[in-house]
Protein backbone atom coordinates (compact mmCIF):
# COMPACT_ATOMS: atom_id res chain seq x y z
CA UNK A 1 0.00 0.00 0.00
CA UNK A 2 1.12 3.67 -0.45
CA UNK A 3 -0.10 6.44 0.86
CA UNK A 4 1.51 9.30 1.14
CA UNK A 5 5.29 8.99 1.53
CA UNK A 6 4.50 5.77 3.64
CA UNK A 7 4.68 2.50 2.36
CA UNK A 8 3.27 -0.65 3.56
CA UNK A 9 2.06 -4.75 3.11
CA UNK A 10 -1.00 -5.92 4.78
CA UNK A 11 0.65 -9.42 6.37
CA UNK A 12 -2.16 -12.27 6.97
CA UNK A 13 -2.08 -15.99 7.39
CA UNK A 14 0.45 -16.43 9.59
CA UNK A 15 0.33 -19.47 11.07
CA UNK A 16 2.49 -20.00 13.98
CA UNK A 17 5.17 -21.50 11.68
CA UNK A 18 5.82 -18.44 9.38
CA UNK A 19 8.30 -15.85 10.31
CA UNK A 20 8.51 -12.28 9.63
CA UNK A 21 11.41 -10.43 9.02
CA UNK A 22 12.16 -6.81 7.69
CA UNK A 23 15.03 -5.45 6.44
CA UNK A 24 16.50 -2.04 5.96
CA UNK A 25 20.09 -0.60 4.67
CA UNK A 26 21.95 1.50 6.81
CA UNK A 27 24.81 3.89 6.83
CA UNK A 28 26.58 5.62 9.97
CA UNK A 29 24.93 8.30 11.95
CA UNK A 30 28.47 10.22 11.05
CA UNK A 31 28.80 9.51 7.34
CA UNK A 32 29.19 12.88 5.96
CA UNK A 33 27.21 11.86 2.76
CA UNK A 34 24.08 10.02 4.70
CA UNK A 35 21.52 12.33 2.86
CA UNK A 36 22.52 10.60 -0.31
CA UNK A 37 23.07 7.26 0.89
CA UNK A 38 23.53 4.62 -1.68
CA UNK A 39 22.42 6.36 -4.77
CA UNK A 40 24.71 7.02 -7.31
CA UNK A 41 25.55 10.47 -6.02
CA UNK A 42 26.24 8.62 -2.98
CA UNK A 43 28.86 6.40 -4.90
CA UNK A 44 30.56 8.86 -6.66
CA UNK A 45 31.05 11.12 -4.13
CA UNK A 46 33.10 8.64 -2.24
CA UNK A 47 34.91 7.85 -5.09
CA UNK A 48 35.81 11.56 -5.27
CA UNK A 49 37.15 11.60 -1.32
CA UNK A 50 39.46 8.54 -2.00
CA UNK A 51 40.59 10.10 -5.15
CA UNK A 52 41.64 13.53 -3.49
CA UNK A 53 43.18 11.38 -0.65
CA UNK A 54 45.91 10.30 -2.92
CA UNK A 55 43.99 6.66 -2.81
CA UNK A 56 42.78 4.00 -5.68
CA UNK A 57 39.16 3.48 -5.41
CA UNK A 58 38.38 -0.42 -5.72
CA UNK A 59 35.35 -2.18 -4.92
CA UNK A 60 37.17 -4.75 -3.09
CA UNK A 61 39.07 -2.38 -1.11
CA UNK A 62 36.06 0.07 -0.06
CA UNK A 63 33.36 -2.88 0.17
CA UNK A 64 31.85 -0.90 2.99
CA UNK A 65 30.20 1.65 0.55
CA UNK A 66 27.99 -0.68 -0.77
CA UNK A 67 25.07 -1.29 0.61
CA UNK A 68 24.12 -3.64 3.25
CA UNK A 69 20.73 -4.93 4.73
CA UNK A 70 20.32 -5.92 8.15
CA UNK A 71 17.26 -7.68 8.69
CA UNK A 72 15.57 -7.69 12.32
CA UNK A 73 12.54 -10.55 13.22
CA UNK A 74 9.03 -8.89 13.60
CA UNK A 75 7.54 -11.78 15.69
CA UNK A 76 8.80 -13.17 19.14
CA UNK A 77 8.81 -17.20 19.55
CA UNK A 78 7.72 -19.67 21.86
CA UNK A 79 9.88 -22.58 22.67
CA UNK A 80 7.78 -25.62 23.94
CA UNK A 81 10.17 -27.65 26.48
CA UNK A 82 9.15 -30.52 29.18
CA UNK A 83 11.43 -30.91 31.86
CA UNK A 84 11.58 -33.95 34.70
CA UNK A 85 10.90 -32.42 38.03
CA UNK A 86 11.10 -34.10 41.81
CA UNK A 87 10.84 -38.17 42.21
CA UNK A 88 12.47 -40.74 40.94
CA UNK A 89 11.31 -40.70 37.17
CA UNK A 90 10.14 -43.71 37.22
CA UNK A 91 6.96 -42.60 35.27
CA UNK A 92 7.10 -39.10 34.54
CA UNK A 93 10.10 -41.07 32.18
CA UNK A 94 7.67 -42.25 30.22
CA UNK A 95 5.77 -38.98 29.55
CA UNK A 96 5.76 -37.11 26.00
CA UNK A 97 3.43 -33.92 24.73
CA UNK A 98 0.75 -35.37 22.32
CA UNK A 99 -0.11 -32.05 21.33
CA UNK A 100 0.36 -28.30 21.83
CA UNK A 101 -2.12 -25.71 21.09
CA UNK A 102 -2.16 -21.86 21.72
CA UNK A 103 -5.09 -20.13 21.56
CA UNK A 104 -6.21 -16.37 21.08
CA UNK A 105 -3.39 -15.54 18.87
CA UNK A 106 -3.73 -13.16 15.85
CA UNK A 107 -2.70 -14.03 12.51
CA UNK A 108 -2.36 -10.54 10.72
CA UNK A 109 -1.17 -7.52 10.76
CA UNK A 110 0.21 -4.26 8.46
CA UNK A 111 3.98 -3.97 8.21
CA UNK A 112 5.78 -0.53 7.45
CA UNK A 113 7.96 -1.02 4.38
CA UNK A 114 9.26 2.53 4.38
CA UNK A 115 8.29 5.89 5.60
CA UNK A 116 9.87 9.07 4.47
CA UNK A 117 8.26 11.42 7.08
CA UNK A 118 9.28 8.51 10.06
CA UNK A 119 12.24 7.08 8.93
CA UNK A 120 14.59 5.03 10.67
CA UNK A 121 18.23 6.53 10.99
CA UNK A 122 19.82 3.52 12.81
CA UNK A 123 18.83 -0.02 14.27
CA UNK A 124 18.78 1.14 17.60
CA UNK A 125 16.41 4.34 17.01
CA UNK A 126 12.96 2.21 17.55
CA UNK A 127 11.49 5.73 19.05
CA UNK A 128 11.41 8.03 16.22
CA UNK A 129 11.06 5.88 13.31
CA UNK A 130 8.07 4.25 11.98
CA UNK A 131 9.79 2.27 9.46
CA UNK A 132 9.39 -1.75 10.08
CA UNK A 133 6.72 -1.00 12.70
CA UNK A 134 4.36 -3.68 12.60
CA UNK A 135 0.85 -3.65 13.88
CA UNK A 136 -1.15 -6.26 14.76
CA UNK A 137 -4.42 -7.04 13.39
CA UNK A 138 -5.72 -8.63 17.26
CA UNK A 139 -9.55 -9.05 16.14
CA UNK A 140 -7.79 -12.27 13.73
CA UNK A 141 -7.29 -13.76 17.20
CA UNK A 142 -11.19 -14.23 17.37
CA UNK A 143 -10.16 -16.86 14.37
CA UNK A 144 -8.44 -18.82 16.73
CA UNK A 145 -10.53 -18.64 20.03
CA UNK A 146 -11.15 -22.49 20.10
CA UNK A 147 -9.11 -25.67 20.07
CA UNK A 148 -9.84 -26.56 16.41
CA UNK A 149 -8.87 -23.47 15.42
CA UNK A 150 -5.78 -22.58 17.34
CA UNK A 151 -2.21 -22.64 16.75
CA UNK A 152 -0.71 -25.87 16.70
CA UNK A 153 2.67 -26.82 18.01
CA UNK A 154 4.67 -28.37 14.57
CA UNK A 155 7.77 -29.68 13.82
CA UNK A 156 10.53 -28.89 11.65
CA UNK A 157 9.14 -30.60 8.75
CA UNK A 158 5.68 -29.12 9.49
CA UNK A 159 3.70 -31.93 10.53
CA UNK A 160 1.80 -31.41 13.47
CA UNK A 161 2.70 -33.03 16.82
CA UNK A 162 0.36 -35.79 17.34
CA UNK A 163 -0.09 -36.21 13.40
CA UNK A 164 1.44 -38.64 12.46
CA UNK A 165 4.16 -38.75 15.79
CA UNK A 166 4.42 -37.73 19.04
CA UNK A 167 6.68 -35.64 20.52
CA UNK A 168 9.57 -37.11 22.11
CA UNK A 169 9.12 -38.27 25.57
CA UNK A 170 11.10 -37.50 28.29
CA UNK A 171 12.82 -40.90 28.75
CA UNK A 172 16.69 -40.67 29.88
CA UNK A 173 16.95 -36.65 29.14
CA UNK A 174 16.38 -33.84 31.95
CA UNK A 175 14.62 -32.10 29.67
CA UNK A 176 13.48 -32.05 26.03
CA UNK A 177 12.61 -29.08 23.35
CA UNK A 178 9.32 -30.42 21.60
CA UNK A 179 8.47 -29.28 18.18
CA UNK A 180 9.81 -26.52 16.68
CA UNK A 181 8.16 -23.73 18.82
CA UNK A 182 5.37 -20.84 18.22
CA UNK A 183 6.43 -17.98 16.18
CA UNK A 184 3.60 -15.50 17.13
CA UNK A 185 2.81 -11.17 17.16
CA UNK A 186 3.57 -9.54 19.83
CA UNK A 187 1.44 -7.96 22.04
CA UNK A 188 0.82 -4.24 21.49
CA UNK A 189 1.86 -2.46 25.01
CA UNK A 190 -0.42 0.34 25.54
CA UNK A 191 0.36 1.26 28.88
CA UNK A 192 0.72 -0.01 33.00
CA UNK A 193 -1.92 -1.99 34.98
CA UNK A 194 -3.24 -0.55 38.39
CA UNK A 195 -0.78 -3.87 39.98
CA UNK A 196 2.34 -2.34 38.14
CA UNK A 197 2.18 -4.70 35.56
CA UNK A 198 2.43 -3.82 31.20
CA UNK A 199 -0.97 -3.26 30.39
CA UNK A 200 -1.44 -4.88 26.78
CA UNK A 201 -4.19 -4.10 23.73
CA UNK A 202 -6.50 -6.90 23.96
CA UNK A 203 -5.04 -9.80 22.11
CA UNK A 204 -8.01 -11.92 21.09
CA UNK A 205 -10.40 -12.21 24.21
CA UNK A 206 -12.21 -9.27 22.60
CA UNK A 207 -15.85 -9.02 24.10
CA UNK A 208 -15.27 -12.11 26.65
CA UNK A 209 -14.27 -12.24 30.64
CA UNK A 210 -10.60 -13.33 29.95
CA UNK A 211 -9.83 -9.85 28.47
CA UNK A 212 -8.14 -8.78 32.17
CA UNK A 213 -5.93 -11.63 31.27
CA UNK A 214 -4.99 -10.67 28.10
CA UNK A 215 -4.69 -7.02 28.98
CA UNK A 216 -1.76 -8.60 30.80
CA UNK A 217 -0.03 -10.23 27.79
CA UNK A 218 -1.01 -14.05 29.34
CA UNK A 219 -1.41 -16.55 26.49
CA UNK A 220 -3.29 -19.63 26.87
CA UNK A 221 -1.60 -23.06 26.14
CA UNK A 222 -3.72 -26.36 25.62
CA UNK A 223 -1.46 -29.24 26.19
CA UNK A 224 -2.17 -32.69 26.17
CA UNK A 225 0.02 -35.64 27.20
CA UNK A 226 0.62 -39.10 26.92
CA UNK A 227 3.03 -42.01 27.90
CA UNK A 228 5.38 -44.13 25.68
CA UNK A 229 3.65 -47.19 26.22
CA UNK A 230 0.48 -46.05 25.30
CA UNK A 231 1.04 -43.28 22.49
CA UNK A 232 -2.57 -43.72 21.46
CA UNK A 233 -4.30 -42.10 24.54
CA UNK A 234 -4.58 -39.02 26.10
CA UNK A 235 -2.61 -39.15 29.47
CA UNK A 236 -3.70 -35.73 30.66
CA UNK A 237 -4.94 -32.47 29.57
CA UNK A 238 -4.07 -29.49 31.00
CA UNK A 239 -4.15 -25.64 30.37
CA UNK A 240 -1.73 -23.04 31.62
CA UNK A 241 -1.46 -19.91 30.92
CA UNK A 242 1.88 -17.97 29.97
CA UNK A 243 2.50 -14.35 31.57
CA UNK A 244 5.47 -11.63 30.87
CA UNK A 245 7.41 -12.60 33.89
CA UNK A 246 10.61 -13.73 32.79
CA UNK A 247 14.08 -15.49 33.54
CA UNK A 248 17.24 -15.41 32.32
CA UNK A 249 19.40 -18.66 31.06
CA UNK A 250 21.31 -18.22 34.54
CA UNK A 251 17.93 -18.49 36.53
CA UNK A 252 17.79 -14.36 37.19
CA UNK A 253 14.34 -12.94 37.36
CA UNK A 254 14.21 -9.68 34.50
CA UNK A 255 10.97 -7.51 36.35
CA UNK A 256 9.93 -4.79 34.08
CA UNK A 257 10.39 -6.28 30.61
CA UNK A 258 7.17 -6.50 28.12
CA UNK A 259 7.08 -9.01 25.47
CA UNK A 260 9.01 -8.01 22.32
CA UNK A 261 10.34 -8.69 19.19
CA UNK A 262 13.23 -10.94 17.76
CA UNK A 263 13.18 -12.71 21.54
CA UNK A 264 12.61 -16.35 21.88
CA UNK A 265 10.97 -17.47 25.25
CA UNK A 266 11.65 -20.83 26.55
CA UNK A 267 8.46 -22.12 27.48
CA UNK A 268 9.46 -24.48 30.24
CA UNK A 269 7.09 -27.38 31.45
CA UNK A 270 7.84 -29.13 34.64
CA UNK A 271 6.70 -32.62 35.48
CA UNK A 272 7.22 -34.97 39.04
CA UNK A 273 6.23 -38.48 39.70
CA UNK A 274 3.31 -38.84 41.58
CA UNK A 275 3.96 -39.53 45.71
CA UNK A 276 1.89 -41.92 47.18
CA UNK A 277 1.21 -40.36 50.70
CA UNK A 278 -0.17 -42.25 53.05
CA UNK A 279 -2.05 -40.45 56.22
CA UNK A 280 -2.62 -41.64 59.76
CA UNK A 281 -5.74 -40.93 62.04
CA UNK A 282 -6.50 -41.46 65.53
CA UNK A 283 -9.46 -40.50 67.78
CA UNK A 284 -8.98 -38.19 70.16
CA UNK A 285 -10.53 -39.68 73.25
CA UNK A 286 -13.55 -38.32 75.40
CA UNK A 287 -12.70 -36.06 78.04
CA UNK A 288 -15.22 -36.82 81.09
CA UNK A 289 -16.16 -34.25 83.39
CA UNK A 290 -18.89 -35.06 86.37
CA UNK A 291 -22.04 -33.02 86.62
CA UNK A 292 -23.26 -33.81 90.34
CA UNK A 293 -27.54 -33.41 90.52
CA UNK A 294 -28.18 -33.70 94.37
Amino acid sequence: MHNGNKYSVKVTGLDGTTDLIWGKSFVKPDDPDKADAYSAKYLRDKKKRVEAAGEEWTAQKHKESRPNLTFVHKLMKFNIILQKGSGENTRVAKLGIKSAKLLNVADAGTLTIADLDNRLDALTDDVKGKEGEFVVDWTTANNHKTEATAFKLKDKEGNVIGDPANGPYLGDNTKVTVGDGFLLPVPTKIGTNDDGSYKYEDNGYLGTDAAELANKGIFRLRVEYYLSDAPEKVYKAAQYEIKPVFKTTAGVAVDGEPWQAGYEYDIVISVSDPEQIQTYGYLTPWEKRVIELE
